[in-house]
């Protein structure tokens, strides 16, 4: 299958919502990068690197995706 029929338009209104509400959970929690890392790893098919790599990214996933929202 093309990659690019796979893409999803983050700055979609829902993904907008579930960017900001995963971002603010993760910084209200008190568990480490590593923890959190390890709690996904372990309940799912990610890697650990794969998981910790996601969650130091989501920071930029703020800033890039939420300027704006998209053109109709």
């Amino acid at each position: 299958m093309d990659n690019n029929k796979k893409r999803i338009d983050l700055r979609k209104t829902e993904w907008r919502e579930a960017i900001v509400k995963v971002a603010e959970a993760i910084e209200e929690t008190e568990l480490t990068t590593r923890a959190l890392a390890l709690l996904i790893a372990d309940s799912s098919e990610v890697s650990l690197t794969q998981a910790k790599r996601v969650l130091q990214a989501i920071p930029k996933l703020k800033q890039r995706y939420l300027k704006s929202e998209p053109a109709p």
